[in-house]
């Protein structure tokens, strides 16, 4: 099975590419993966830049070449028990695999990669909030996260 948590799996050129035509104000085509097939679908969608742009993935602190490109960065930090619960939930559920399957996928790669790229990137981060923080007060997260965007 292909591991899809590190950071060679992605296309993080693109990406940047993406961005900074973003901020120039240009559209993009931006690919849609397929889970299913492991594969780029086409066509890819056309998108105009907007005022804020979020980005989201558990690798993306991983990249100084994206961190750069980046206004803010935040990091969420999750107990892996949640982790685990989460891959649990969607992979049997929106992806048909089963229980054995993921298990062995999440001990085998998901963890391993997460302690050795996904972890150590958090120093890069703008700001760090806890799982508990933004689960049992949504409100004084986004007001964290509000006040690191306003400065």
């Amino acid at each position: 099975m292909a591991n899809f948590d590190i950071p060679e799996a992605l296309d993080f050129n693109l990406l940047r590419q993406n961005l900074l035509a973003f901020k120039r104000n240009e559209a993009v085509a931006l690919p849609h993966y397929d889970f299913a097939t492991h594969h780029r679908r086409t066509p890819p969608e056309l998108r105009s830049p907007r005022p804020l742009i979020i980005v989201e993935g558990i690798l993306l602190l991983t990249q100084p070449e994206l961190r750069d490109v980046f206004d803010h960065s935040l990091y969420l930090r999750c107990k892996t028990s949640l982790r685990l619960s989460r891959r649990i939930e969607r992979d049997t559920t929106e992806r048909g695999r089963s229980l054995d399957d993921v298990l062995r996928q999440f001990h085998d790669q998901v963890e391993p990669a997460h302690q050795k790229f996904v972890s150590p990137c958090k120093t890069h981060a703008d700001l760090i909030l806890e799982q508990a923080q933004y689960t049992s007060n949504l409100t004084a997260a986004v007001e964290a996260i509000l006040a690191m965007v306003n400065g």
